[in-house]
């Protein structure tokens, strides 16, 4: 388990390995070969990898939304600015 979870990482400290290796300890002796509590074990992964799998999608929607609307204030404000400048610019050309 320890090996398994140090594959996962590609900056491997000794500290995170120290650590994953006390994790596996703490899994391996409450574990000790009991078939309900690894399915518990395994159960509660399942339901942490399937709320990942419903919960990243709908923060990538949220996130896109917020960003298009961000991108929609500059767009306006960028349209804004450069209307300004271009009427100073027709000022200076017609008054001069």
């Amino acid at each position: 388990m320890t090996l398994f979870l140090a594959n996962s990482f590609e900056k491997r400290s000794p500290a995170l390995l120290a650590l994953f290796t006390s994790i596996s300890a703490i899994f391996t002796l409450w574990l000790r070969g009991q078939f309900w509590r690894y399915a518990t074990l395994l159960g509660f992964q399942g339901v942490l990898a399937l709320l990942v799998v419903l919960a990243f999608p709908i923060m990538e929607m949220i996130l896109e939304q917020i960003v298009e609307e961000k991108m929609k204030k500059v767009g306006e404000k960028i349209r804004a600015h450069d209307a300004r400048l271009r009427e100073l610019q027709r000022k200076r050309n017609t008054g001069s």
